[in-house]
């Protein structure tokens, strides 16, 4: 679709391209957003400032013309010519719940956390592109689902399902739609970042594929992940130190926040694959680990697809993977920025959709926050 000339207004231009062939609808959209962004903590109603606003935001969300696909390609257009801006973009992927356990007659929602909690809602796995220092491009890819109730406590059965069949495909679908923006961006480098819940052979298998985006993946040492020279920890831990490196830890939870020195490893290495896995996948590994922190050190082993032959380098790895955050930050915003969970719709298909419109709308404001 053609992008506006001179858009009106930021929602013009970030939604200009939106497959909603009716003008009206369009014009909705456009209003909507506006309204979600002037009062972004504000509930449907107040939000909207008048009934008949209010009314038509509901009838928008009930159409089966609109869904989050619809909503969002149209940003994610907008986004890739802000990452063509760029010689390196990271794309952080990550998983949020979205309890909605306030809202019980709401109709297809499933669980979200542990058996034992009977909290429901929705999951929402989304990619996020990022500048090296940080400010967000916009949202390349969002994943929305709820759990079946049926499969609740079935964890053991699932480990014998192909991944195509389990939540982890959820990094690889990610994965396949950033190797499609990196198609439209040849003079971008775009690097796909994901936590320990991320490293799963497969990943690595779908990044070894050339030409495409490159992986930067923290190991989860629970897996026991090997190489030719035996246990990957092991292995790179043994290698001399090339350097330190100094990082903010921004404060989670009960921790504060502090400054951390890092002594950094690194090598390269062969991957060996499952059993049920033939092929063998060349990376780059670097350790970057905490020796002067009384209590819980700080200790990554980072995976990537992204040649390291330097201490710059694997400083530069590190300094990339630190830029995770930025995904989290995102959320906060959506959750506590935007108030999310406190939206009340009949069904989740059309909170989807109105999810669609806060995430934009978060990403937004967090993006002239870092602007500014």
């Amino acid at each position: 679709m053609p992008r506006p000339e001179a858009p009106e207004h930021w929602a013009e231009e970030e939604f200009g391209t939106v497959r909603l062939f009716d003008n009206r609808l369009k014009g909705r959209l456009y209003t909507i957003a506006q309204d979600f962004y002037d009062c972004p903590e504000g509930n449907i109603p107040e939000a909207c400032g008048s009934k008949a606003r209010t009314m038509g935001a509901y009838r928008f969300f009930q159409n089966p013309k609109v869904t989050m696909d619809v909503v969002l390609t149209a940003h994610t257009e907008a986004t890739i010519e802000r990452i063509k801006q760029h010689q390196v973009v990271l794309v952080p992927q990550d998983t949020t719940t979205l309890n909605y356990s306030t809202h019980p007659m709401t109709e297809g929602l499933g669980p979200v956390n542990n058996t034992d909690d009977r909290a429901i809602g929705l999951l929402l796995h989304d990619t996020v592109a990022f500048t090296e220092d940080g400010t967000p491009l916009g949202i390349v890819d969002a994943q929305c689902w709820a759990r079946d109730p049926q499969e609740a406590g079935k964890k053991r059965r699932r480990k014998e399902l192909p991944i195509e069949q389990k939540e982890s495909m959820k990094w690889l679908r990610s994965f396949r739609k950033v190797s499609e923006i990196q198609k439209l961006c040849p003079e971008t480098m775009l690097v796909s970042i994901g936590d320990r819940e991320s490293d799963i052979y497969e990943l690595f298998l779908e990044a070894a594929k050339e030409p495409g985006p490159k992986l930067l993946v923290r190991a989860e040492r629970t897996r026991n992940r090997k190489v030719e020279q035996g246990f990957l920890w092991d292995f790179v831990a043994k290698q001399k130190i090339a350097g330190c490196l100094k990082i903010h830890v921004p404060r989670r939870g009960s921790s504060k926040a502090r400054d951390a020195w890092l002594d950094i490893h690194f090598a390269e290495a062969t991957l060996h694959p499952p059993k049920s896995q033939g092929t063998k996948v060349t990376v780059w590994a670097v350790y970057a680990v905490e020796s002067r922190q009384v209590g819980r050190p700080i200790a990554w082993m980072l995976i990537t697809t992204v040649p390291v032959t330097s201490f710059e380098d694997a400083r530069k790895r590190v300094e990339w993977y630190s830029g995770r955050w930025g995904i989290e930050v995102y959320h906060r915003t959506l959750k506590s920025g935007c108030r999310i969970r406190d939206r009340q719709l009949e069904t989740a298909d059309r909170l989807e959709k109105c999810l669609g419109v806060d995430m934009v709308v978060a990403w937004r404001v967090y993006y002239l926050a870092m602007l500014g």
